[in-house]
């Protein structure tokens, strides 16, 4: 989810705007993808036959594992999967 966002906010706002949310991370709790959550998404992607973006699979998977229920996100294919958006 931060390659996405950050690709995003350098296509959209610029590289200032990608640089300053770089720079914020550390106010976010970050959980790095390992092998495990990795193969659990390639199989749902697979299975789903692309309905979501392979980062959107990975990021519910994490998502749900963490016990999230609200998402940041700029499309709706996170409330599409379950997810309230952020802020409430």
């Amino acid at each position: 989810m931060i390659l996405e966002s950050v690709a995003l906010f350098h296509r959209r706002r610029g590289w200032e705007a990608a640089r300053d949310l770089l720079k914020t991370l550390g106010n976010f709790r970050i959980r790095w993808v390992d092998e495990s959550v990795h193969g659990k998404a390639v199989q749902r992607f697979i299975e789903r036959g692309g309905q979501f973006s392979f980062v959107d699979e990975v990021s519910f998977l994490v998502m749900r594992e963490a016990g999230a229920r609200h998402a940041l996100a700029f499309d709706q294919h996170f409330t599409v999967e379950g997810f309230l958006p952020y802020p409430p």
